[in-house]
């Protein structure tokens, strides 16, 4: 009678899993619940994300690592000039670069495994730096920093997290959120790395300049950085595993009857107002925190009391942790909320925090503040809208639309540096931030606007 018992449990739990895969491929997977203990290999493959994402983030590096380039690639030209330099460009042409990689790693994942193809991606990106050090004039630089840097980051960005939605897909935002939380270590670590390799002694500025010591380590600085990116990418690629087949967490409590939810192909989703609100809201609200990412270590050596190399790196380090914390607590709050409040507040947020900045100057102790709080809601425009992706068009094609809705992140970053140049020669910094909260402004009308669509 126990045997029979037995086959008899047996037969139950794989007719409820034949039920929830179904229930899956119909688009119903979004009604299913995490078991009680959590799988060992989705955990891994968790922590395999972050480890590739700590070398993408160092995407982030470069706004400290710019003091420390040799002035005469500062400018296209080679030559120096007032305002601005030419090597502002680096990041934001970075992300626009990103923009590429990242429908190229969509359609590499269907045809190899995401791990395979966050390796290749961290690899790409960790080649641009090496071949980097070899530039001697700006125009170089940027096709190994810029172009296969960014090219790379693309390919693995999402490809980091897609295994992880599948382990755990009720948790999708605090998955991209955790996994984005190492994006946004990345920056502390290796800020301090970087600095201690090419400064080791503190030296400072002096008219904006450094010793030529400092200088002379930029190459070996870019190539051992290189190395540790493809070493530590290639550990988080090995940990990444795909879910076997058949795998399905527990069915929620009346899933069987729950409908099916339509999901939206790339196509679908673009011809949509919701996917413009959307790319607008980003436009809009992430172009503040990139203005300032770039430019904190510039603003800040324009002041006395700020003017110490070990502060600003510190001040970057800290603030590229305050990036982490971001990301994982607005990846949670799109999980626990959605789209509209989390962006809202978001945004609000921003909206006060930009006419201040140039305030916190004044002091050390704000001025490291203030750097932390942009980058916290820095952290929240890279968590908050991949997490909502599955939400809003369906959970089959999340990753490839958030692919291409991610063209906002690398156009706005280029806008951020023509628009910060023209009203900073024009107007001073103070206008400048202050135009950047009114943009804030308009992305929270957008959120507040956004109706989702009907599955």
């Amino acid at each position: 009678m126990a045997a029979r018992s037995k086959a008899a449990s047996q037969k139950l739990t794989a007719a409820k899993q034949v039920d929830v895969s179904a229930l899956a491929k119909r688009g119903g997977g979004a009604v299913a619940t995490a078991p009680a203990s959590p799988p060992i290999a989705g955990v891994l493959s968790v922590v395999g994300g972050v480890l590739v994402h700590l070398t993408l983030g160092t995407i982030y590096c470069f706004g400290n690592f710019i003091s420390y380039m040799p002035k005469s690639m500062y400018f296209f030209d080679g030559e120096m000039h007032e305002g601005n330099p030419h090597a502002l460009l680096v990041l934001p042409i970075t992300m626009l670069f990103q923009c590429f990689g990242l429908p190229l790693g969509a359609i590499l994942q269907k045809r190899m495994s995401p791990s395979k193809v966050a390796l290749l991606g961290a690899w790409i990106m960790a080649a641009g730096v090496y071949l980097s050090s070899y530039a001697t004039d700006l125009t170089t630089f940027m096709i190994g920093y810029s172009v296969l840097f960014g090219i790379g980051i693309g390919m693995a960005y999402t490809s980091a997290w897609v295994e992880g939605w599948k382990w755990f897909p009720r948790r999708r935002g605090l998955v991209s959120g955790s996994v984005l939380t190492g994006f946004g270590a990345g920056g502390f670590f290796f800020n301090k790395i970087g600095t201690s390799l090419v400064n080791p002694d503190n030296m400072q500025t002096i008219d904006g300049v450094f010793p030529d010591a400092v200088y002379s380590r930029w190459p070996l600085m870019l190539r051992s950085l290189a190395i540790i990116y493809a070493v530590l990418a290639a550990v988080g690629a090995f940990l990444i595993r795909t879910p076997p087949k058949g795998y399905a967490v527990e069915a929620a409590p009346g899933a069987a009857d729950a409908p099916a939810v339509k999901s939206l192909t790339v196509k679908e989703a673009v011809a949509t107002k919701q996917f413009w609100m959307i790319w607008a809201c980003i436009f809009m609200s992430v172009c503040g925190c990139l203005n300032v990412s770039s430019n904190y270590k510039y603003l800040g050596s324009a002041y006395e009391h700020l003017n110490d190399d070990a502060f600003l790196s510190l001040a970057g380090g800290l603030s590229a942790l305050a990036n982490a914390a971001g990301r994982l607590f607005w990846g949670s709050q799109a999980d626990a909320h959605g789209f509209k409040k989390p962006v809202m507040a978001l945004t609000a947020l921003q909206a006060l925090l930009y006419p201040l900045y140039k305030v916190s100057t004044h002091s050390r102790k704000t001025y490291m503040l203030a750097t932390m709080l942009v980058f916290f809601c820095l952290g929240g425009n890279f968590s908050i809208f991949p997490g909502v992706m599955p939400k809003i068009f369906g959970p089959e094609n999340g990753a490839a639309i958030y692919s291409v809705i991610y063209s906002a992140f690398g156009s706005t970053a280029v806008a951020s540096f023509f628009l910060a140049k023209e009203l900073i020669a024009k107007f001073g910094w103070q206008m400048s931030f202050n135009a950047l909260g009114g943009m804030s402004l308009v992305a929270m009308l957008i959120g507040g606007a956004f109706q989702p669509i009907a599955l």
